[in-house]
């Protein structure tokens, strides 16, 4: 079996429960793992994800201490070795909150995507804009699958976080081509946006608020201004509301 390990805050909390339903069709071991704070500083409400984790079977909570001393990086990459520390099973598969996979498609691939302890699985996914019927014609990569056997420290306190395996020389790293994966990274209303940028790991890449605010005082234009992707309209597959 697979333990899922989802890395979550209450900026995600429109997710959580549909990646909770996917994950439990191919998964006995989901662990959440979370801080009392927002990566600014700010306290972080769990109440919405104690109330909906109470609901399933064989979800595990951890919730870290926030420390200021250290950048966003490490502490996305403490929340995943937290979680692989509390693992259950040998495959691990860390995901991000909003990274929602399609269950009962994951569940075909398991036999020959662990039919190896050597080779680290990525996956291609769509990238959803502003709202869950926004699909970019463009592909990304999201997730990760290794054996516990490739968990290692160095690898996983990387400023690359999770994507360091894609250069490592322990594995062998693979990108499973079919799209089973769904990525609503930016599938959210302007206050959320404002407070993601606000203290994610990629604060300085641009200066998002002025980018967010130019974005929500108009319609969607097909075009995202993060990425430069184009658009269509697909079906809203796990229910999301915004």
């Amino acid at each position: 079996m697979i333990t899922t390990i989802i890395s979550y805050c209450h900026l995600d909390a429109r997710f959580i429960e549909a990646n909770i339903i996917q994950n439990s069709i191919f998964s006995n071991d989901i662990i959440i793992v979370y801080y009392d704070k927002l990566f600014n500083g700010d306290i972080d409400d769990d109440s919405y994800l104690i109330q909906i984790s109470k609901q399933y079977l064989n979800i595990t909570l951890i919730k870290l201490n926030f420390n200021e001393s250290h950048d966003a990086k490490y502490h996305h990459n403490m929340a995943r070795w937290a979680g692989q520390e509390n693992a259950k099973n040998q495959w691990l598969l860390f995901l991000d909150a909003d990274e929602i996979p399609v269950g009962n498609e994951f569940i075909k691939y398991i036999p020959s995507i662990t039919n190896n302890i050597t080779v680290c699985t990525y996956f291609n996914c769509y990238w959803y804009f502003r709202k869950p019927e926004f699909q970019s014609s463009v592909t990304e990569v999201c997730g990760l699958l290794l054996h516990k056997s490739e968990v290692k420290y160095d690898l996983f306190f990387s400023k690359h976080e999770r994507w360091n395996y894609h250069f490592s020389i322990t594995c062998t790293h693979q990108i499973l081509t079919d799209i089973i994966f769904h990525h609503y990274s930016w599938v959210r209303t302007k206050s959320e946006l404002l407070h993601k940028t606000s203290s994610w790991a990629h604060q300085n890449d641009k200066d998002w608020a002025e980018l967010i605010e130019y974005e929500f005082s108009h319609d969607f234009t097909g075009i995202d201004p993060v990425h430069n992707y184009n658009y269509s309209i697909a079906p809203n597959i796990f229910g999301i509301s915004i």
